[in-house]
């Protein structure tokens, strides 16, 4: 029912009797009325609308105590409190979104340890009239974390964003549990500078460098062997992509590996050999 009162058409009541029959255009099942709503009868008194059956026809829950009368206003009116009337209207909005959200696999507030907003199924947000798209994920402070978390089946396994570390530098980090987490890469927010926390491996995983919180810097790869037939050459001091240092023998075991033949890099003339063997001067 509307908040106002209503008082369309008339009413007859007969004395001793919870039935109420509405004339001239009562529409009382249309929405404007329902149980648990007051009925302001002839006689001036208050009655509760017990039930609804027709737009000319409700029953009070006790009987009639005026006369029997015909052609009467009357006034209605909602009488349930606030809360249940709110409540009322979130279940009517619910069941309207019901053909397009799954209800029950959205949850809206909660306690704080619990999800304040989950929804199944693939999630799209698109640019608004600006052709801009930008969210942010705020903390309150350096101690608190601003995460993005990745799950498999709702365990958590991978996570990238701000942690609770005190500083402004960006993570990632992987977990096998959910529970301990392992720092894979981050960025000093301070410099740019990325640091790896566990090294780097070939995909025949031979370790390749960092480790040990140390930044990969021009000159060196941090945590690499300094015997260069493990590795085929070093970044160059000056930061150009510039090889450094150049192991011949290592480079000739790869490529002779690579291609099936036998493979020479050396700094003189070709000599020797069968047909199909590579020879490479060096000078």
């Amino acid at each position: 029912m509307a908040w106002a009162w209503y008082r369309a058409g008339t009413v007859s009541v007969t004395a001793n009797s919870d039935a109420v029959t509405g004339a001239g255009g009562t529409q009382w099942a249309a929405g404007n009325v329902k149980a648990g709503d007051a009925f302001i009868g002839p006689d001036g008194k208050i009655y509760e609308i017990e039930a609804v059956a027709s737009d000319t026809s409700i029953k009070l829950r006790t009987d009639y105590q005026g006369t029997t009368a015909s052609g009467q206003q009357y006034a209605m009116a909602p009488f349930a409190p606030m809360t249940q009337a709110v409540y009322s209207k979130l279940v009517e909005l619910l069941n309207q979104l019901a053909g397009e959200l799954n209800v029950g696999s959205v949850k809206i507030g909660g306690a704080a340890t619990e999800v304040a907003l989950a929804v199944l199924g693939d999630v799209s947000l698109e640019a608004d009239d600006s052709g801009n798209q930008i969210t942010t994920l705020s903390r309150n402070s350096v101690s608190r974390a601003a995460l993005l978390m990745l799950a498999t089946a709702m365990a958590p396994r991978a996570r990238v964003g701000l942690v609770n570390d005190d500083t402004d530098n960006l993570h990632i980090e992987v977990s096998t549990d959910g529970s301990t987490w392992t720092p894979a890469l981050s960025l000093r927010n301070a410099d740019g500078v990325i640091v790896v926390h566990q090294g780097i491996e070939d995909e025949l995983g031979n370790p390749i460098g960092g480790g040990g919180d140390q930044p990969i810097a021009p000159g060196d790869i941090e945590g690499a062997a300094t015997n260069t037939t493990s590795i085929l050459g070093k970044l160059a001091a000056d930061g150009t992509k510039a090889m450094r240092e150049l192991d011949l023998a290592a480079l000739q075991q790869a490529l002779g590996t690579i291609v099936g033949r036998n493979l020479t890099i050396s700094t003189s003339d070709p000599s020797g050999g069968a047909d199909g063997d590579l020879w490479f001067k060096v000078t």
